[in-house]
C-alpha cells in the first residue's frame, strides 16, 4: 500500500474513531467561504471557527517553552493514531482547513528548521501526487515552532495557479533531489538579500504533477499584519501561514469574515510578503579589491575590471583585464572595499569551465567538469554556516619544536559565497573562447550534482595528481570521505597520455615540468621564506625530514630543523608554501642534501 493510500485509510479510521476529529472534519463541509479578486488574483476567504486555536496561538519563545509540545508522542490525544514514514509520525490534523489534512511530525522533538526537512519534503511530494506538502517557517504561521513538521493538503482546495503562481518563487525540477538542491540555493539567496544568517522567513509548498516537482517559496517580511493586533473595528483576525499566502484566507471570526475586503487582503500581503523579483539562483563571487582596479562598462553593458590578479601567490600569478556578466557591487572585506559579482549559477559555471580548462576539451570532459564544479559550489554554499569564517591556523610548541598547521579551505569567505581565484574555483568572467560545447556541457548537466548517502559531495579537484590521487586529510581538515579515496591515475602523465595537453588552459601550458620536477633551494632561502610567512626565525636550517606521507607519497607532516628551533609543518599546501617564494608544485617530493649552503 502506498503512503498516500495509508494516509487515506488513516483518515477514514480517525473520522469514525475520534469524536473531535470527526466533528471538525464534518463542520468543514459547512464553513462559509467566498472569493474576492485581489490584484487580478482570486483569493478565497474561509470562516473556520475551529482554527482559533492556530490563529490566536501565542508562539513567543516564552509561551512555547511553558506549554507541552502537542506534536510529541507522549502529549498527543490517546485517540490519535500514527502512520510511520521514515523518521516521521504521520497524523490526521484534528483542526483541518482541507478535506484531507495531515501533519507529518518528526519522531524526535527538535526545532522547526527547513534545512532539516527539505529533502524529505520533496520526496513526500512525489509520493503523494494527489496532495501538496507545505512548510510553515517558525515565524511564519507554525503553531509548533519547537517541533519539526510538515503538513499535507488538497491542491484543489486552494486557489493557487499552479503553473502561473503569483507572489512567490516557482522552482521546477525533474527529481526530488534536484528540487531540494535548487530550493536550498534559493534559501541561501534569500538570506543574502535580507542580510540575515538565520533561516529566512518562508512558507513553502511542494507538489508533484506533470512528472515534475513544483516548489513555491513565499518570502515573508512579517509574522502578522498590523490589523491582527489592532482595536476594533480595524481588527482582522488573520494570522498568515502557507494557506493564506497561497490564496486561502482563514479567519475564525464570523464578524471578521464578513468585513474583510480585497483592500484589506492586499494590505496584508504587502506587509507580510516580499515581492518575488528574481527567479534564477545567483552566486555572489568576490573578484578583487576595489583599490587595485577600476570598474567601467563596455559597449555591450558588461562590467569591466582592468586589473584582476589571477593565480595569486602561485607560479602562474598575473594581472588581467576581465569582463563580467550579472551585476557588480562593492562590499567591505575587513575594512577594504571589494568588487562582488552576482551572477546566475549556470552562467557562472560556463565561465568556470573556460577558466579552469580549454573549451576545446572533449565534450564528456566538459560535462564532467560542469558536474564537479557545480557540486563543489553547492557544497561550499551550503556548508558556509558551518565554517563561520574561521581560519584554521594552529601553532603550538612543546618547548623544543613548534607545530604549525594552516588549513586554507577553512578560511571561509563571509562577505560573498566564493572567490574568483584558485582558492575556490577559477572564475574569469566572459571568455572570448566560449563555444557551443561549453554551453551544452552546462545545459545538458543542469542541476546534476554528486551525492553520497543523500549529501552533496565535497568535490575537490586538481589539474594534475602526479599519478596518484590523495586523501582529503593530507591536504585539508582531519577527515576523510569514502568517495575521495587514493587511487592510481595514469592519465595525468603528459608523456603517456596527451589529454592534459589540450584540456589545460592556455597559461597552464607555460609550466612544462609539473608532472615530474626538481628544484634546488638553499637553507638560507628556506629560513627567509619561513620568517616572512610565519614570523618565526628558525636560525640556520640544518635538516628537512618527512615525518608522515599520504598514500600518494605527498608529505603530510614535515620537520624543518634550524639551529634556533624546529618546526613541524602539517598539511600539503602549507608545506609547499613555506619552501618556496610562491608554492612548490606539490608536496610529493624526496629530499636530498648537498654540501652547498
Amino acid at each position: 500500500m502506498s503512503l498516500e493510500e495509508q494516509l487515506t485509510s488513516l483518515l477514514a479510521r480517525q473520522l469514525s474513531s475520534w469524536g473531535l476529529c470527526g466533528k471538525n472534519f464534518g463542520d468543514l463541509g459547512s464553513v462559509m467561504h467566498r472569493d474576492v479578486l485581489v490584484a487580478n488574483r482570486v483569493v478565497r476567504i474561509q470562516c473556520n471557527p475551529a482554527r482559533i486555536r492556530s490563529s490566536a496561538a501565542n508562539v513567543s519563545a516564552a509561551a512555547v517553552k511553558e506549554r507541552p509540545c502537542f506534536l510529541c508522542e507522549n502529549n498527543r490525544p490517546k485517540e490519535q493514531e500514527t502512520v510511520i514514514w521514515r523518521s516521521y509520525h504521520c497524523l490526521v490534523n484534528p483542526y483541518p482547513i482541507f478535506s484531507r489534512h495531515f501533519t507529518i511530525a518528526a519522531a524526535q522533538h527538535k526545532p522547526q528548521r527547513f534545512d532539516d526537512v527539505v529533502a524529505d519534503m520533496m520526496d513526500l511530494a512525489e509520493l503523494m501526487p494527489q496532495h501538496f506538502v507545505f512548510y510553515n517557517g517558525p515565524r511564519c504561521g507554525a503553531s509548533a515552532p519547537d517541533h519539526l513538521h510538515l503538513q499535507v493538503g488538497v491542491p484543489e482546495e486552494i486557489p493557487l495557479k499552479w503553473n502561473e503562481p503569483h507572489g512567490c518563487y516557482h522552482i521546477i525540477a525533474d527529481t526530488p533531489q534536484l528540487a531540494a538542491l535548487r530550493t536550498k540555493l534559493l534559501m541561501h539567496n534569500l538570506k543574502t538579500i535580507t542580510h540575515t544568517t538565520e533561516e529566512p522567513m518562508v512558507n513553502v509548498i511542494a507538489r508533484y504533477f506533470n512528472k515534475q516537482i513544483h516548489v513555491y517559496v513565499f518570502h515573508r517580511r512579517l509574522f502578522r499584519p498590523w490589523q491582527y493586533s489592532a482595536e476594533e473595528p480595524e481588527r482582522i483576525l488573520v494570522s498568515p501561514a502557507t494557506a493564506e499566502v497561497a490564496g486561502l484566507i482563514i479567519t475564525p471570526s464570523v464578524e471578521h469574515y464578513n468585513k474583510i475586503t480585497a483592500t484589506d487582503i492586499a494590505s496584508i500581503y504587502e506587509q507580510c510578503l516580499y515581492p518575488a523579483d528574481y527567479q534564477q539562483p545567483l552566486v555572489s563571487v568576490g573578484i578583487c579589491s576595489a583599490t587595485n582596479c577600476k570598474l567601467t562598462h563596455d559597449a555591450q553593458g558588461l562590467n569591466v575590471l582592468d586589473r584582476v590578479t589571477i593565480g595569486r601567490d602561485f607560479h602562474w600569478q598575473q594581472n588581467l583585464g576581465l569582463r563580467f556578466q550579472g551585476s557588480m557591487r562593492t562590499t567591505d572585506v575587513k575594512g577594504v572595499p571589494w568588487y562582488v559579482n552576482d551572477i546566475d549559477v549556470e552562467q557562472y559555471l560556463i565561465s568556470v569551465i573556460c577558466s579552469e580548462m580549454a573549451p576545446a576539451a572533449p565534450a564528456e570532459l566538459l560535462k564532467a567538469h560542469a558536474i564537479i564544479s557545480r557540486t563543489w559550489l553547492m557544497h561550499a554554499i551550503l556548508q558556509q554556516e558551518d565554517t563561520n569564517g574561521e581560519k584554521c591556523h594552529h601553532q603550538v610548541t612543546d618547548g623544543e619544536t613548534y607545530h604549525h598547521q594552516v588549513i586554507y579551505e577553512r578560511d571561509a569567505h563571509t562577505a560573498f559565497d566564493v572567490c574568483a581565484d584558485d582558492h575556490c574555483q577559477r572564475y574569469q568572467g566572459v571568455h572570448d573562447n566560449i563555444n557551443e560545447a561549453v554551453a551544452n556541457a552546462v545545459k545538458s548537466t543542469e542541476g546534476i550534482v554528486l551525492e553520497y548517502h543523500g549529501q552533496i559531495c565535497d568535490a575537490r579537484f586538481s589539474k594534475c595528481c602526479g599519478g596518484t590521487t590523495e586523501l582529503f586529510s593530507t591536504c585539508w581538515a582531519d577527515i576523510d570521505y569514502p568517495y575521495l579515496t587514493s587511487h592510481p591515475d595514469p592519465y595525468c602523465d603528459p608523456g603517456k597520455h596527451p589529454l592534459n595537453q589540450y584540456a589545460l588552459n592556455t597559461y597552464d601550458h607555460a609550466t612544462k615540468d609539473y608532472y615530474r620536477w626538481q628544484i634546488t633551494v638553499s637553507g638560507e632561502d628556506i629560513r627567509r621564506f619561513i620568517l616572512e610567512k610565519t614570523g618565526m626565525d628558525l636560525g640556520d636550517i640544518t635538516d628537512l625530514e618527512a615525518l608522515e606521507r599520504g598514500p600518494s607519497q605527498r608529505i603530510k607532516k614535515l620537520r624543518i630543523t634550524g639551529k634556533l628551533r624546529s618546526i613541524i609543518v602539517s598539511k600539503e599546501l602549507e608545506i609547499r608554501r613555506l619552501l618556496s617564494p610562491t608554492h612548490l608544485y606539490s608536496s610529493a617530493f624526496d629530499i636530498s642534501k648537498t654540501d652547498d649552503k
